[in-house]
């Protein structure tokens, strides 16, 4: 959709119902891509496993900072 600028008083009726579809059109299409990953049990299963895994490592750097100089493996796990 190209975005054209016109002010209010200007716009049709029907010119602001086709905004207003348009814009629940894409908010609904979010909402299903969000539940779809809410319903998939096995991402989010993987996606906490993540966060897990980043928080034991974001703390073991924390208590030891050395450890990446001695096991540089673990300081290239520990960046996103």
């Amino acid at each position: 959709m190209k975005a054209v600028k016109k002010k209010v008083s200007d716009i049709t009726v029907d010119e602001l119902k086709t905004i207003i579809h348009e814009v629940i059109a894409e908010d609904i299409e979010a909402w299903r891509e969000t539940f779809e990953i809410i319903a998939d049990k096995k991402l989010i299963t993987q996606i906490k496993q993540a966060g897990v895994r980043d928080k034991f490592i974001g703390a073991i750097l924390s208590a030891c900072p050395i450890l990446p100089e001695v096991f540089p493996s673990i300081a290239k796990d520990a960046t996103p």
